[in-house]
């Protein structure tokens, strides 16, 4: 587990969230949407999901301060049916834009039995599993999806077209239990090339492409105009280009070569595009009755014979649950990069950088 070393040092949870959320404040975000956002970045570092943590935010309060994201947004219903809700974010910051759609999913799903909103005009959102979580604890099996900037080549391209677009499920369970699977349809995130490049480390064969086509491992390889490969070939293709036209197309923004970067276009808003889906399982059958299914298909599956130098059998959402728990008891690990970035952003912001735990 997370130990502190020459290279990292830990930071217990609560105080990354009041620091995050003392720095958005900063640069304009109300008090309720500033915590909101520092506690979706945070909880990506309890999960271990450090690429999509508090990382990210020097690039979030850049792009406030250049105006690219809008810290007061008029987010708007634009579509607004029973079953079906198409939002407009106004270039708000993503969390705060997906807070808006993810509530009116489920509350649309408890009234109606299911329900899918569509999310255009938005930015960065953090993790998936966040949101789909939200909608799992109300009682509801709820997916969520995202598209981003164009990293991926399409199966058999050396060009990028696609993105990341993750999919991500959770199903109601009954606590300590949790079913989610958050899944980029790429090989691997494009933050964790970056987190490579900023500790100065290869990238593993078959992550990604330069810009001639060759594979590298190199993470300047990718970028200096490289490409990211599809998870499992033609398949992640396939996967991604079909959460694109869920997120961007169905939802009237932007798609593919059109969404913007959030590290590299600075003339434009991203034009990031979500979708939720929420299914209120009392509708189908008895709650209770599904989670006591649930727990037995999932005691079942981590109870199977395991091969050879298997240790343990683990469900989607495991690992991260357990580094939830570890994270929470013990601190959450930064690197020296990334403490150093914070250092600068709490100089900036005259906000007081919070104290190692170790």
């Amino acid at each position: 587990m997370d130990k502190p070393s020459s290279t990292t040092r830990l930071f217990a949870h609560g105080l990354l969230i009041d620091f995050a959320t003392e720095v958005l404040m900063g640069v304009g975000l109300s008090s309720v949407d500033a915590r909101l956002t520092a506690d979706s970045l945070v909880a990506a570092n309890l999960r271990g999901v450090d690429t999509h943590g508090i990382v990210r935010l020097p690039i979030y309060v850049d792009r406030l301060r250049q105006g690219l994201v809008n810290v007061s947004p008029d987010i708007k219903l634009v579509s607004d049916g029973p079953t079906t809700v198409v939002v407009d974010g106004d270039a708000g910051l993503g969390q705060v834009v997906s807070d808006r759609a993810i509530t009116t999913t489920i509350d649309r799903a408890r009234e109606h039995g299911s329900c899918w909103t569509g999310v255009r005009n938005s930015t960065h959102n953090g993790t998936q599993a966040y949101w789909a979580l939200r909608g799992a604890r109300a009682g509801c099996v709820t997916f969520a999806f995202t598209n981003g900037e164009a990293i991926v080549a399409p199966w058999g391209g050396s060009e990028r077209f696609l993105s990341t677009n993750p999919v991500c499920v959770a199903v109601p369970t009954d606590p300590p239990d949790e079913l989610v699977l958050d899944m980029a349809t790429s090989q691997v995130a494009g933050g964790h090339i970056l987190l490579a490049k900023s500790r100065g480390e290869s990238i593993p064969e078959g992550w990604a492409l330069d810009s001639e086509g060759n594979p590298t491992t190199d993470p300047d390889g990718y970028l200096n105009g490289g490409t990211i490969l599809p998870l499992g070939g033609y398949k992640g293709a396939g996967l991604s280009l079909i959460v694109d036209v869920l997120t961007g197309i169905l939802s009237g923004g932007a798609s593919t070569v059109d969404v913007g970067s959030m590290y590299w276009t600075f003339d434009k808003p991203q034009d990031v595009g979500h979708a939720f889906l929420a299914i209120d399982v009392e509708r189908m059958m008895p709650l209770a009755d599904f989670k006591d299914r649930v727990t037995a298909t999932l005691t079942g599956m981590r109870a199977v014979a395991r091969r050879p130098g298997v240790d343990r059998i683990y469900a989607p959402g495991d690992i991260e649950r357990d580094a939830e728990a570890h994270r929470r008891a013990n601190g959450c690990p930064l690197t020296m990069d990334i403490i150093e970035s914070l250092s600068v952003l709490a100089g900036q912001a005259g906000v007081e950088m919070p104290a190692s735990s170790g």
